[in-house]
């Protein structure tokens, strides 16, 4: 019974997690490349943000 008052906690500290602290896909993908310039790509940063 007590377990699922957690959901309401669980569930936005999860989500923070997912998509503020865990990189995404490494190197080029839909969206291009990696704004941190990470990934093998090999870019500079200024024709990351040209």
């Amino acid at each position: 019974m007590y377990l699922i008052l957690l959901i309401p906690i669980v569930g936005p500290l999860w989500t923070l997690i997912e998509c503020g602290f865990i990189d995404g896909t490494q190197g080029h993908n839909g969206y291009g490349p990696s704004p941190k310039g990470i990934g093998g790509g090999g870019e500079d940063q200024a024709d990351v943000f040209a």
